[in-house]
């Protein structure tokens, strides 16, 4: 098996999103001159603060990955017992807080939007929960029920928002965590950001994030290291520059897969949030649609399959669990190149009508 760095580069796949390289050498000329390369640096900084903008949170804290988002914000939650979470999500997020001592209760989603179901967490949850954990899958809206939820059980909510930068979801959670990882609409490389509206949260993963130190010998709690590099932030402004625009391609695109897959009936285009940066179908054939599209070069990927229920360790936690819209949803959907839409859109009519 090819390592995933030895991929052919002419397949049709999706690819970062890269600023122009000047600007982001001037922005590197500055931290040389500087000699400011990490520790809550200037430009983590402005990131920060783009970022509340872009989001309309009142705090956003920038970190290392989104997976230590999920256990810096976890951590200044107290969730660090039971907790409901959906299976069909990436499975940094189950392990995120597994890593450090709590114990995932799986709850299936809705089939109409993919994520938690309220109706599974009045079921699942019971006097041990410590917080109920929920992904905004593809950039799509959580149900509000999920808020009344959690304070009828007095639990917080932890919002994995991987997907949704851009696009322009309320703050539901009382901490949302961003990936700006490449493979994101807007990235930093590696890279991610605590988002909340609440003060007292914010400098609670001030502290984790910087192995509890504040100031610079004041050690006043446990801690972590998930700082952000000067480095990461530069590609990560720049990425945000850019975003209104990659999210107008995004558009173009997802338009162009309506059209071109139009009066296909095995394949159902299902929703996607504002940024339109998932392009997912659902088709009963999944597997064998995407060797054909491979064998013609196109890499489109299963998505968060098999369900993290079904992954190790969880499975051998609770081997008979069954989630029917999770299993369904991973062995059916696809995600599509965001670019290429045309082309694509033609294989796949091949692969229907031959």
């Amino acid at each position: 098996m090819k390592h995933f760095l030895e991929f052919d580069s002419k397949l049709v796949r999706n690819q970062p999103n890269l600023p122009e390289r000047e600007l982001f050498h001037e922005l590197v000329d500055q931290i040389w001159d500087r000699n400011w390369l990490t520790n809550d640096g200037p430009l983590v900084r402005q990131l920060e603060r783009e970022l509340e903008v872009v989001t309309g949170a009142a705090h956003a804290v920038a970190v290392a990955n989104g997976t230590l988002g999920l256990m810096v914000a976890a951590k200044a939650l107290s969730i660090d017992g039971d907790f409901i979470c959906p299976s069909f999500t990436f499975v940094a997020t189950a392990h995120a807080l597994y890593w450090q001592g709590g114990d995932p209760i799986f709850c299936d989603v809705s089939p109409r939007s993919f994520n938690l179901d309220p109706d599974g967490v009045h079921v699942e949850r019971d006097r041990f929960t410590t917080g109920i954990v929920a992904t905004q899958v593809f950039g799509t809206p959580l149900d509000p029920e999920l808020r009344e939820v959690a304070d009828e059980y007095h639990v917080p909510i932890l919002v994995d928002s991987a997907h949704a930068l851009g696009c322009g979801l309320p703050i539901l959670g009382d901490a949302e965590v961003l990936s700006l990882h490449a493979t994101k609409v807007a990235h930093a490389c590696e890279g991610g950001a605590i988002l909340t509206n609440s003060p007292d949260i914010a400098e609670k993963c001030r502290l984790f994030r910087q192995f509890g130190f504040q100031g610079q010998a004041n050690v006043v709690s446990e801690g972590i290291n998930a700082k952000l590099s000067e480095l990461h932030a530069a590609m990560g402004l720049l990425s945000l520059r850019d975003l209104e625009a990659q999210i107008s391609h995004n558009r173009e695109e997802y338009l162009e897969y309506m059209r071109g897959l139009q009066g296909i009936s095995q394949v159902n285009l299902c929703l996607t949030g504002r940024n339109y940066h998932y392009v997912p179908i659902m088709v009963d054939d999944r597997d064998d649609l995407a060797a054909y599209l491979l064998s013609k070069g196109v890499l489109a990927r299963r998505y968060f399959y098999p369900g993290c229920h079904r992954c190790e360790p969880y499975r051998s936690f609770n081997p008979h669990l069954s989630l029917p819209h999770t299993e369904s949803l991973c062995d059916r959907i696809l995600i599509l190149p965001n670019h290429s839409a045309g082309n694509v859109s033609s294989i796949i009519k091949e692969f229907y009508h031959a």
